[in-house]
């Protein structure tokens, strides 16, 4: 990027030489795709704590830029001073100054031992920094293109570019070469200043300009140009290339990454390099390593903050702050453990007497934990350590923010507290639970040893009776968990008999049943036996015991000479065993317990693991293993071996790395060296080298391996990091010197080539198993010619893959930020550099099944349903595999056909989907489910789309009319008239069983003439259900008249609704009217239909009624008897008789229309005209008025107006209302009407 003024007026004109140094490098044959730049970030100038300067890196060189001059250090991969080149503008105004430009996002926090003055926080980064009027008119801009430095000239109009000179110094003889370049040496090595290049920009268009240098002294040089437009605006723009990994030019490492809700990423390591990239300008003591933590945006090019912690003081060793693991809480905050030796870190946890030391422990290192606010300031940290040895490796944190970190303590004063063991080798695994304040019980406070338990707070009563901590942590409380030990053997049970002081067996005592106590066999002097620990199975006066000497162990029978048996658990515990136990990994299940893996060297893990309920977990005997503590207390809910072997150097059996789900099941990785216990179907259940990685796949109370199975080569292999997707598929990263990994869905590089085989001594790689761990669904190396190892891996929301770890190799295969930019990093020197990648979950196929599930309904047996449709989708943007379709069960009552072939392609493209058609027929009645599987290279493989459907017999189908039935009015204590509902079987062929008719209500009751099965309602036949409605209480009522039988739309329902009212409620007399019937029916042609109307009283009413009746044009309508007697109480009825006068079909009122025109004779419409020509014809008025009268006449007579046919009698075909009216005169008339519907067929 070349600066420019915003002077019109004015060209530019760009010299480019380039200053770089010469090294041979090897380019991997292959590169990622998948991985971004997340290593390529921008160089960035930070100011100097010498004032007035600024400082930048470029990876094998450090800048130290001031107004006049540059220091350029160079990175040797030696520790100790550096060669230095100075590079100063000859003659150069004095008073001139620099100034930052173009801030850059983030800061750098320096937290360097526990003096203050010692730190630098919220250190600004820079993208430009500008030097003004370096020679008259000519100012200096320095800027980064990536990790390359640039410095531009800018020339003002007039100004004199000859001016311009430098001279090197600390360098060899300046020379040209052949080339035009500008050649020196140091250190051994060449610098080449590459010949420049100008041009000025003249209405947009760049115009070459001659240049080149010149040599006017042994270590000087000037810039000699062409002729150019002296009237434009000149630029000198000098280029110092650069290409860089996460690190500088000592020895550099990732340990952990974590990734948060927006797909930041954090990466936490250790680095010895004064020029590590975001701290350019602060280093403490000499030789020293510091921990640190980077946080990256989601595009991998932008360093939000990096955070060191070290210490200030020298130590004997070399001073060393390593992180090793790194977790996000929901709030941002970054939780960090580590490795120090460091005398004097940054303490920021509130000391006190009571909860934690706020000094080194000693011994040759402490574990060391950081809390970190989401913008890196430093929030708490403290050490956790005893005398000895101590080293801190995972770390996880919960949504209460309390935190859980585990690692290896050598010391025999660790705090330890609620411990679940005591300290019985040289070594054992520590797993410690802190509140966010970061308390730590010491040893000296009473209740604190290690198998002691005691209050989980000593201040805070809500978490000493076992409930969580608040959510929000006090600062003036104490929230203390567990910190436990765990190694060599479990705690046996604690022997209660004879007494508690003296637990050995003794003949004569009472033993009450489940009696604890230690029996050492008598076998002789030729078969000494240890003492055992041994559990009552029943009762009795003790009178000695029976050694089966020969088959002595746990679990066997031990008889009692009182007539029972003790349980032998097995071995009296050592008190110090001459192994090793670490804790690497660490998480958390959805409730908050505490799952920890490690590796152990003791001979057998498990003895005790059978008693007080671990029987179903005695899988292996030492080697690898995981633990389940309750995260409350501390409590051991479960701890199994996962291998057979020890843990040793030579032959490896370690747990490094744990995820659980969200249901509590764990997945394992680490690597073995031929002992893991592995599960048949697995992807790989026999050894594949010498030593191999694994995963293993944990129920919730881990009573069954789900899997376990080998991953890797003929090589050495071994899993350090894990995590899982939202569909159970189980990633792993770590290391491999196999050549020979059955490589499937590799990493690509820009031009699309895949990385397919093992490219130096050790590769990164990356593998994926699918959700039954039957088969890997991704195996991909990740490295370059050198050694190369990831350590972390952690997926984001999206599905994003973040890889970090450690590199070697010069070439490893890093993809730019854009495609325009170099395609490799270059390696920052030193033994090693940390790398970060990201993978875009995307790139691999993602199945998607719609509707999850099919429900076909109520179908006849042999005969087949309508289709339904299911869609298999690939979301993803790698190719679906597709390996079968098909369905779990036998019964033969589904098919399917589907148009998926073996391949998607990826969403977006010609066939992301396909459709799977499936079809019902049942073979026999009843419940016929199924499942559709579809196997495939998705991660949540097989898909599935679950059947549902009933067989039921041949039938026939059911219909209810009408489909409501309203009673109104009724008063309480009464039955209205019945209504009827009609149950047709329109079924043309099958008979109708009908199971049942019923209302639901007891207010609403039917009865009916239909057949109840085993008898049947034959086709295309019909039966009545009458209805009538008692209520016995004033309310609205409803109910559903449902009819039950073996018909494909059963059950089918009438909706029944009534409003019981109180004769003796207080109110004006009156009364309601009802029908019988909703609708009747008639012929067209004539005939009658009949219906009662009932009145029932309400408040006494005792009027006479009038009964009336209005029925449509072409009907007749009367009631008999035309009035009703009312008394108050009884329900008098009269029948209604609707009459259609008998006539020819066809004829009658449309009730659509009032108006209709009947048929006329042919005369009658020619009539009117001839009339009409008379008319015109004529003279005299007389015969035009009589004329005009004839026409109106015709007219009139050929309108039929009346609605009368021509047959003189019926009804139109359609549906009438007919209204019947009872009404009571006199001081209280009233009256209320009944309707019903009259169809005319």
């Amino acid at each position: 990027m070349k600066l420019r003024t915003s002077i019109s007026l004015l060209a530019i004109l760009f010299l480019l030489p380039q200053f770089m140094m010469a090294a041979e490098t090897h380019k991997a044959k292959h590169g990622p795709m998948a991985t971004t730049a997340l290593a390529k970030l921008p160089m960035s100038f930070e100011p100097a704590q010498t004032s007035g300067r600024f400082i930048a890196n470029g990876g094998s060189y450090r800048v130290s830029i001031g107004a006049g001059d540059s220091y350029i250090a160079i990175n040797d991969g030696v520790a100790g001073p550096k060669s230095t080149l100075h590079f100063a503008f000859e003659n150069a105004n004095p008073a001139a100054s620099l100034q930052a430009m173009d801030p850059l996002p983030g800061v750098i926090n320096y937290y360097r031992g526990q003096d203050s003055r010692n730190w630098r926080l919220g250190v600004k980064p820079y993208a430009k920094v500008q030097a003004k009027a370096v020679y008259p008119g000519i100012d200096v801009i320095y800027y980064g293109d990536g990790r390359r430095l640039e410095f531009d000239f800018v020339v003002a109009a007039g100004a004199d570019p000859k001016a311009i000179a430098f001279k090197v110094d600390g360098a060899d003889e300046l020379s040209l070469s052949d080339q035009g370049d500008l050649v020196s040496g140091l250190s051994g090595q060449e610098f080449r200043f590459h010949k420049p290049y100008a041009y000025q920009l003249i209405r947009g268009k760049r115009v070459p300009v001659a240049v080149e240098y010149a040599l006017n002294a042994a270590n000087k040089a000037n810039l000699r140009l062409g002729s150019y437009d002296k009237s434009r605006k000149l630029i000198i723009d000098p280029t110092l290339t650069y290409s860089t990994f996460l690190g500088g030019s000592q020895a550099d490492t990732g340990n952990g990454i974590s990734a948060d809700s927006t797909g930041n990423a954090y990466i936490a390591g250790k680095s010895c390099s004064s020029d590590f990239i975001g701290g350019a300008s602060f280093k403490g003591t000499q030789n020293a390593c510091d921990a640190y933590v980077t946080k990256l945006d989601p595009t991998g090019q932008t360093v939000l903050w990096t955070t060191f912690i070290a210490g200030a003081a020298p130590v004997p060793n070399p001073a060393t702050a390593a992180a090793n693991g790194v977790a996000i809480d929901a709030a941002g905050n970054v939780y960090v453990i580590g490795t120090t030796n460091f005398f004097d870190l940054p303490l920021l946890t509130t000391p006190g007497a009571t909860d934690h030391s706020s000094a080194y422990n000693g011994g040759d290192s402490d574990a060391f934990l950081s809390i970190l606010s989401s913008t890196g300031t430093l929030l708490r940290e403290t050490y956790l350590g005893g005398s000895n040895i101590d080293q801190g490796f995972g770390i996880t944190v919960d949504q209460q923010q309390n935190v859980s970190g585990v690692g290896q303590t050598c010391s025999p004063d660790f705090p330890a507290y609620n411990s679940i063991q005591p300290m019985v080798e040289d070594c054992v695994a520590f797993i410690t639970k802190l509140d966010f304040g970061l308390h730590i019980a010491g040893p000296i406070l009473p209740g604190a040893s290690p198998l002691s338990p005691r209050p989980v707070s000593l201040t805070d009563t809500s978490c000493s009776t076992g409930a969580l901590c608040p959510a929000t942590p006090d600062a003036t409380q104490t929230y203390y968990f567990f910190s436990a030990l765990f190694g060599g053997q479990p705690l046996p049970p604690e022997g209660s008999w004879p007494s508690l002081g003296g637990p050995s067996y003794q003949s004569g005592v009472q033993v009450p049943l489940g009696a604890i106590t230690i029996g050492t066999p008598n076998c002789g002097l030729t078969d000494q036996k240890p003492p055992q620990v041994l559990v009552a199975e029943g009762t009795g006066t003790a009178a000695g015991l029976t050694w089966p000497c020969g088959s002595i162990k746990p679990k066997a029978g031990i008889p009692d000479g009182a007539g029972f048996a003790w349980l032998d658990l097995g071995d009296v515990p050592p008190a110090h065993i001459f192994a090793t136990t670490s804790a690497y990994g660490v998480a958390l299940d959805p409730v908050g317990d505490v799952f920890a893996v490690g590796g152990t060297s003791t001979a057998d893990l498990t003895p005790f693991m059978f008693y007080a309920g671990y029987a179903g977990i005695h899988f292996g005997k030492t080697g690898a293993w995981v633990l389940k503590l309750s995260g409350l207390d501390g409590a051991q809910i479960y701890a199994t071996a996962l291998t057979t072997g020890a843990d040793t150097d030579a032959a490896p059996n370690s747990a490094r790395a744990i995820a659980v789900d969200t249901s509590g099941q764990a997945y394992i990785t680490g690597v073995s060296s031929g002992s893991l216990m592995t599960t048949p179907g697995s992807a790989n259940s026999g050894a594949l080298g010498g030593k191999d990685a694994f995963v293993v796949k944990l129920d919730i109370p881990a009573s069954h391996f789900l899997y376990s199975t080998y991953l890797g080569g003929s090589g050495d292999d071994q899993g350090l990091g894990i995590a899982i997707d939202n569909g159970g598929a189980a990633y792993v990263a770590g290391s491999t010197t196999s050549p020979n990994l059955k490589v499937i869905n590799p990493l690509l590089d820009l031009a699309g080539n895949a990385e397919t085989s093992l490219l130096g001594p050790q590769d990164a790689f990356i593998a994926r198993l699918n959700p039954s761990g039957s088969a890997s669904t991704m195996m991909a190396y990740l490295g370059g010619a050198s050694s190369d190892q990831a350590n972390g891996i952690v997926l984001d929301q999206k599905g994003n893959i973040f890889l970090a770890g450690t590199t070697q190799s010069l070439d490893f295969p890093i993809v730019p930020a854009a495609a325009g930019a170099a395609g490799k990093t270059t390696f920052g020197g030193g033994t090693s550099d940390a790398f970060v990648a990201l993978i875009n979950g995307a790139t691999f196929p993602i199945a998607a099944m719609t509707p999850p599930a099919l429900n076909f309904g109520n179908q006849n047996v042999g005969a087949t349903s309508a289709t339904q449709t299911a869609t298999l989708k690939n979301t993803g943007t790698g190719i679906l595999n597709i390996t079968s379709i098909g369905f779990a069960g036998a019964s033969g009552d589904y098919t399917q056909t589907n148009n998926c072939g073996s391949q998607l392609t990826p969403a977006g493209g010609a066939k992301d989907n396909c459709t799977i058609t499936v079809t019902f027929a049942p073979t026999a009645a009843g419940s016929r489910p199924d499942i559709i599987q579809i196997a495939d290279d998705s991660a949540n493989s097989p898909q599935a789309v679950a059947l549902a459907g009933t067989g039921v017999a041949v039938q026939g189908t059911i219909q209810l009319s009408p489909t409501t039935v309203a009673f109104g009015n009724q008063p309480t204590g009464t039955t209205s008239t019945a209504k009827t509902v009609t149950l047709a079987n329109t079924s043309l062929t099958f008979p109708l069983t009908i199971s049942s008719i019923t209302t639901g209500n007891a207010a609403f009751k039917q009865t009916n003439n239909c057949p109840v099965s085993p008898a049947t309602l034959a086709a295309n036949a019909n039966c009545a259900i009458q209805v009538t409605f008692a209520p016995s209480a004033a309310a609205n009522l409803t109910a559903s008249l449902t009819v039950t039988a073996v018909a494909a739309n059963s059950p089918q329902s009438v909706s029944l609704t009534g409003t019981g009212t109180s004769a003796g409620a207080s109110g004006a007399p009156d009364f309601t009217l009802t029908s019988s019937q909703q609708s009747i029916t008639a012929p067209s042609t004539g005939g009658t239909a009949s219906f009662q109307v009932s009145a029932a009283p309400l408040n006494g009413f005792n009027q006479a009624l009038g009964l009336t009746c209005a029925a449509p044009s072409g009907a007749t309508c009367s009631a008999s008897p035309s009035s009703l007697a009312m008394d108050g109480t009884s329900v008098p009825s009269a029948a209604v008789t609707v009459s259609i006068a008998s006539g020819s079909s066809g004829g009658g009122i449309n009730p659509r229309t009032e108006l209709r025109f009947g048929a006329r004779p042919i005369f009658a419409s020619i009539l009117p005209f001839g009339m009409l020509g008379v008319v015109v014809a004529g003279r005299r008025r007389r015969v035009m008025f009589v004329l005009l009268l004839v026409l109106l006449g015709t007219v009139l007579f050929s309108v039929n107006c009346g609605g009368a046919n021509t047959s003189g009698g019926g009804m139109a075909p359609g549906t009438y209302q007919v209204t019947v009216t009872g009404a009571a005169s006199g001081t209280n008339a009233i009256s209320h009407s009944a309707t019903i519907t009259l169809t005319v067929n």
